[in-house]
């Protein structure tokens, strides 16, 4: 095949070029091919100069500005806001300061952190049974019953009235206290105790068979309460000195507080009476006692009455203040 006078000319050119000569021609055609391949590339790709970039958008956030450590209430001298992109912000991050003061922390934080919803709770309740407590008080509990427990009326967040009565009788009296007032119920704990049911039948649960109806009966067990720190030092040592009662105070009471406290009870009048039991006593045979002799009056008896009455058994009668026979 005969080529074109063109490619024939070429060919004759490259032919002709020593070693070197074919380096710098090489040279020149791959600095074309690249210039070629990036006008190209510059004419398809956007602008991408600082001058034609779109603005950012920013938005500020809530940071840690130290460790902040499980169950830490936040405080302003934690915190810091900054700005940050928005792609790099979580849906839920928190943008204002005032939001978050005061709630407790739910997972530890560390310095930088963005805080999100997720990382606190809601309020101080939701930090589980400590959330609850009053920051000035603790909490303590008492062992009750139905009498002592309000028949289990008593319900975690209503206010009570703590009494105590004195187990023990000292001079024929018995003391009762209203040792605390207006004191807050964190909580109830009941036992579960099972019963049966008389002259009702049914099958056990556990094998099937016939036999006595089981019914669950939920009592009151302790009591748990907010009380002071030295409060909480009465209370336990009124325990052990007596019996403890709850009493349940009304929603709305009309008089907050009781002045009258103390209540003391005289038993029998002070004195303790004590009941020995009967001794039987033991058989004897009859014993036959011997009648008194008798004295006659000094008074004299007219001759007709005494002849009558001579030698046999006389009747003594008296008549106002004399007597005869």
């Amino acid at each position: 095949m005969k080529l074109p006078k063109v490619a024939e000319s070429i060919v004759g050119f490259i032919e002709g070029l020593t070693p070197r000569g074919l380096l710098l021609l090489s040279a020149v055609a791959g600095l074309l091919a690249f210039g070629i391949f990036f006008l190209v590339l510059s004419s398809i790709m956007p602008d991408k100069s600082p001058e034609s970039r779109p603005e950012m958008a920013m938005v500020k956030v809530v940071t840690a500005k130290r460790d902040i450590p499980v169950r830490t209430e936040l405080k302003e001298e934690m915190l810091q806001v900054i700005e940050m992109p928005k792609s790099a912000v979580p849906e839920d991050a928190i943008k204002e300061m005032n939001v978050v003061l005061g709630k407790p922390v739910r997972s530890m934080i560390f310095s930088g952190d963005i805080l999100t919803g997720r990382k606190l709770f809601p309020n101080q309740k939701e930090a589980g049974f400590t959330g609850t407590i009053p920051a000035n008080c603790r909490a303590v509990s008492l062992a009750i019953d139905d009498v002592t427990g309000v028949a289990g009326f008593a319900l975690p967040g209503d206010y009570v009235d703590v009494m105590t009565v004195s187990d023990k009788v000292k001079d024929g009296k018995v003391t009762g206290e209203i040792l605390l007032q207006n004191v807050l119920l964190l909580s109830i704990n009941k036992i579960t105790d099972s019963a049966n049911v008389g002259g009702e039948k049914g099958k056990d649960s556990k094998d099937g068979k016939e036999g006595d109806k089981v019914r669950t009966v939920d009592a009151p067990a302790t009591a748990t309460l907010a009380v002071l720190p030295e409060e909480a030092l009465r209370l336990m040592v009124a325990s052990q000195a007596g019996k403890v009662y709850l009493v349940l105070r009304p929603f709305r009471p009309a008089e907050p507080y009781i002045v009258n406290t103390d209540y003391t009870i005289t038993l029998n009048q002070g004195k303790k009476t004590e009941t020995a039991p009967a001794t039987p006593m033991p058989a004897s045979a009859p014993v036959s006692v011997p009648a008194p002799a008798y004295t006659p009056p000094a008074q004299s008896y007219s001759g007709s009455y005494e002849a009558s009455y001579a030698g046999g058994s006389s009747i003594e009668v008296i008549r106002g203040t004399q007597s005869s026979r």
